[in-house]
């Protein structure tokens, strides 16, 4: 699956089976608008070591008013709005 969202940084919680800290990095994204898209926010994993880890570094984090920057995520859906991200793209 696909989705564009705005990076909201980092996050401390490793709440999948088969997603161990040393592996991945965590963090939170929001729908494209920011806070004006509505509903909750994802929680993503992407594999450490890799140009996307790279890329997620790289992010703008998003905070308050009109993000700056969007990107694509495309990954594996799991349960309770998690996600396991294979490729970040900058849009």
């Amino acid at each position: 699956m696909a989705l564009k969202v705005v990076i909201r940084g980092a996050d401390n919680q490793y709440g999948l089976d088969g997603i161990a800290q040393a592996d991945y990095q965590a963090f939170n994204v929001a729908g494209p608008l920011g806070s004006d898209s509505g509903g909750l926010p994802l929680r993503c994993y992407v594999r450490r070591g890799t140009r996307h880890e790279r890329a997620l570094n790289n992010a703008k984090a998003y905070s308050s008013g009109r993000p700056e920057e969007s990107y694509v995520v495309k990954g594996v859906a799991r349960g309770n709005r998690q996600m396991v991200v294979e490729v970040i793209e900058k849009e």
